[in-house]
């Protein structure tokens, strides 16, 4: 990613909404970097390493711990515009969403726009009610939490 650390969080990030565990491989968190082989895995940085990324990894496990529909819900997507799309985790009681923004534009979201993909119509729909006109950073990413039956954004 070119040694772009937001970039690099939006994967992690992605990495933790993902179905599955998530693995880390050695000195990701802390930015280490490395080409191909043999230069593919370089030394960890000691007192060099990456403060923002190591938060953000500490902070995308703990929403993961404490959002029980990141381990076992069901996965949903939705495409908002190029470079901004959004994975939705849901079952009966809850709906985490994860929406990201890979480019270099801040940007305010319009549901009108949006297409779903694996989602039932009645969560896609509150899915788009949440996120519209919603504010998005470049290089950033919104996560939203929501109860099922309680009508309450979190």
């Amino acid at each position: 990613m070119g040694g772009d650390e937001q970039l690099v969080a939006l994967a992690f990030g992605l990495l933790f909404s993902v179905p599955g565990v998530p693995c880390i491989y050695y000195g990701d968190e802390a930015g280490l970097e490395g080409d191909k082989d043999p230069d593919n895995r370089r030394y960890f940085p000691w007192g060099k390493e990456s403060d923002f990324l190591e938060k953000e990894v500490k902070e995308l496990a703990h929403w993961r711990r404490e959002n029980r529909v990141l381990v076992d819900g069901k996965v949903g997507y939705v495409k908002i515009d190029y470079g901004i799309n959004a994975l939705v985790r849901y079952n009966q009681r809850e709906l985490v969403i994860y929406c990201y923004n890979k480019t270099d534009q801040d940007m305010i979201l319009d549901a009108g726009e949006f297409q779903t993909y694996c989602l039932p119509e009645k969560i896609g729909e509150l899915v788009s009610d949440i996120l519209d006109q919603e504010s998005v950073a470049q290089k950033a990413y919104l996560l939203k939490t929501f109860k099922l039956g309680r009508n309450k954004k979190e």
